[in-house]
């Protein structure tokens, strides 16, 4: 379960969204135990500015790498460029050609890294 730009993260979203997680039995993102959250690879700073050096092949390789032993979920944001306006519309591009990088699946392969997806909830399906 997840909230838009974190907001779970700090009460009293955090208690709620817990709760409900709890009730239907998934993982809350960044507040489990058991699956890491990776958030590095993103193209813009803390404050919004572009920061194209956040979603390049070099970046994911080096995340990939740093990755350690378990779950981890990458934070990402791919698209195309016609999917909807968003201030985070050209790193959306970027992101999915960096995501797409015969480089990229390389580094997951050295790495030892496989490739998930989280099931549906119960009922949510």
């Amino acid at each position: 379960m997840d909230s838009h730009q974190h907001v779970h993260l700090q009460e009293p979203v955090r208690t709620v969204l817990l709760e409900a997680a709890g009730r239907l039995g998934i993982p809350t993102r960044a507040c489990s135990a058991d699956i890491l959250y990776c958030g590095d690879f993103y193209g813009q700073t803390g404050t919004g500015e572009p920061w194209p050096e956040g979603i390049t092949v070099a970046a994911l390789e080096r995340i990939i790498t740093s990755l350690g032993t378990g779950v981890t979920e990458l934070g990402c944001h791919p698209g195309e460029e016609d999917d909807f306006e968003s201030v985070y519309c050209t790193e959306r591009t970027t992101e999915l050609e960096v995501l797409c990088n015969p480089k990229i699946r390389q580094a997951i392969e050295q790495n030892s890294i496989r490739l998930a997806a989280f099931p549906p909830a119960p009922g949510l399906d």
